[in-house]
């Protein structure tokens, strides 16, 4: 024991000699960096295709990126979150030797682990688990997920007495394995499948599987593709959003270029652009053209968020230069700034929104961006977000919107801005023949001209038209044009059930309460209601543009009940003539009031 406390304390002593040493030091820290260097892990294979989210990515919504009911794949392995489902997969596997039966075991193992270091390196993480706990890891989860295809494509391979695929379980799997820490190598997967049923020819391909089960309404059939090449179910779907050939329908991206600005979708409406939802099928094909912005439609439910997250972060991990997707997305966050911007485009039918609420698909497009880092864009967007700047800043587009929305939208205000129309030029007609002077017998010739063609009376110079008085002071070269007689005769008491009204604005306030009051019909067969509002629009084109939004307001109302009561009776029609055994189709009830059938179609007013 002495000798072995010595020795340890000679050696001390000789380290420390060495340190004291300035030659002894270097050697000792070299040793050390080329430990360092050795015991290092080494860079990404060029195999690589599966990640681990990156932090700051994760943390701005851990959930959509962990999986909530099966783990596929090592990061997520051995999660007590997920032990449910590990019985079910062994339960899978049991019928998978079933089905391919005599099996060799050995055989089926060797396969795998021939396999193993190809998996392992596609991976951006090492795993901690042994050759034996990872070949069986694949085995269970491969054989799982090929059976759960073809459990689903073929319902007689049900297990006896079992009823498990429910179409909540299928939903909660598809899910899960569209992660992207979530995956398996589609090699390993597919190599599994064509050992275990090489002999079926009656039997898809495992890609043809895969596409199905995955299949959306607004993606290409990509098996059709003879260059298709999957890594994995998260690339599946992202090359399922792309074009066949990238290079000839997505163009170049632009070095250092990227979409910095863009007027959201209400703005470029207000300013005269057509919002129009797209025939294409590929949801990146976006077109400017004319005025008229087409975008392909496009769904959010409760797995949009989830989706899109693992797909931009498998572009930033994976494809960090072809980030089509992620260019997309950045497109839309720019269209979308407020919940008004959800319900014009659901309005056109460019979103289909199952999440019920505008401001939950506004949260969700503007939140999916954070953390994504975008060095460039799709030249296509750049040139297409810098016409539509172009286009919302050019001002006549916006005084046609301006004049097309406020003068032109419905019938009553297009008849109402023609008649305006006409009484400015009559008053710009005589104000130009009273600038001209001219003489008394040059106006006589021109009145005996008129009465040769026309029957016609002469009441001298005109001092009232359309209700509007006209005053003149010649003196002082100017002229005045007032409703006043006009708004006395609306404002006279129309019958004694009515309050006496001493200014226009009470005479829209009682409008507005009969709409809001459930008034009875013998009340308002006394009211002259339809009179009262038509005065009131007329009062509104000329001289009182004050109370235009509250008339606005009315008239919606007004043709908004009339609406409604006319469906009432004929859904009561409808039922009628169907219990007298006569097979009838709803009618169509039309509309008139644009404001009206915009109202009926905002699903805020709706729940």
């Amino acid at each position: 024991m002495e000798q072995s406390a010595t020795g340890e304390i000679q050696a001390a002593a000789n380290d420390l000699l060495n340190l004291i040493n300035p030659r002894s030091q270097d050697k000792w820290l070299a040793n050390d960096i080329t430990k360092m260097i050795e015991s290092s892990e080494p860079s990404l294979s060029p195999k690589c295709c599966i990640y681990k989210v990156p932090t700051d990515l994760r943390k701005v919504n851990e959930k959509a990126y962990t999986p909530q009911h099966i783990s596929i794949g090592p990061f997520h392995h051995g999660d007590k979150r997920l032990e449910t489902m590990e019985k079910l997969k062994v339960t899978y596997f049991k019928r998978f030797v079933q089905k391919i039966a005599p099996l060799n075991m050995e055989n089926l193992v060797s396969i795998i682990r021939r396999r193993e270091v190809d998996v392992r390196h596609s991976y951006s993480h090492t795993s901690e688990l042994s050759s034996g706990d990872y070949v069986k890891m694949i085995i269970l989860d491969a054989s799982f997920i090929i059976m759960f295809f073809l459990t689903i494509k073929h319902k007689e391979w049900t297990g006896p007495g079992e009823d498990n695929l429910t179409p909540r379980l299928i939903a909660t799997v598809r899910k899960d394995i569209r992660l992207l820490e979530n995956q398996l190598p589609f090699f390993i997967i597919d190599e599994l499948y064509n050992f275990a049923f090489a002999s079926r020819s009656n039997l898809l391909s495992f890609t043809e599987l895969a596409i199905i089960f995955f299949q959306r309404s607004n993606t290409r059939d990509i098996s059709l593709d003879p260059n298709l090449k999957i890594r994995h179910f998260i690339d599946l779907v992202r090359t399922s959003f792309l074009p066949q050939s990238i290079s000839q329908s997505l163009s170049k991206r632009n070095d250092r270029k990227k979409v910095k600005h863009l007027y959201n979708a209400n703005q470029l409406e207000e300013a005269g652009v057509k919002l129009k939802v797209g025939s294409s099928k590929f949801i990146f094909d976006l077109k400017f053209k004319n005025g008229v912005l087409e975008i392909p439609s496009l769904k959010f439910d409760d797995k949009t968020e989830s989706l899109f997250r693992n797909l931009m972060a498998f572009e930033q991990c994976h494809y960090p230069f072809d980030g089509y997707f992620t260019d997309y997305i950045r497109v839309l966050d720019f269209l979308i700034d407020t919940p008004k911007d959800v319900d014009l485009l659901v309005r056109e039918r460019i979103l289909v929104n199952f999440l019920g609420d505008g401001n939950a698909v506004k949260t969700l497009v503007n939140n999916i961006c954070r953390q994504i880092f975008i060095s460039e864009t799709n030249s296509d967007y750049v040139d297409l977000c810098e016409d539509l700047n172009k286009f919302y800043e050019k001002r006549r587009h916006r005084w046609k919107a301006i004049l097309r929305r406020d003068y032109f939208s419905s019938p009553w205000r297009t008849a109402s801005t023609i008649a305006a129309i006409i009484l400015l030029v009559l008053t710009f007609t005589q104000t130009e023949l009273e600038c001209r002077r001219l003489s008394i017998v040059e106006i006589d010739r021109l009145k005996t001209q008129l009465k040769n063609k026309f029957e016609m009376k002469d009441l001298g110079e005109s001092k009232k038209i359309l209700g509007v008085k006209i005053t003149r002071e010649r003196a002082k070269n100017i002229g005045f044009l007032t409703q006043k007689q006009y708004l006395k005769k609306v404002l006279k008491r129309p019958n004694k059930q009515l309050p006496r009204w001493r200014h226009t604005s009470s005479l829209v306030s009682l409008c507005l309460q009969l709409q809001m009051r459930n008034v009875t019909s013998d009340y308002m067969a006394h009211v002259p209601y339809a009179n009262l509002v038509g005065s009131l629009t007329y009062a509104m084109v000329y001289m009182r543009p004050d109370i235009l939004q509250a008339v606005s307001m009315v008239t919606t109302e007004a043709e908004y009940m009339a609406v409604a009561d006319a469906i009432k009776e004929e859904i009561w029609l409808h039922g009628l003539i169907g219990d007298l055994g006569i097979l009838h189709k709803h009618m169509k009830v039309l509309c008139d009031s644009q404001s009206t059938i915009h109202f009926t179609k905002n699903q805020v007013h709706h729940s």
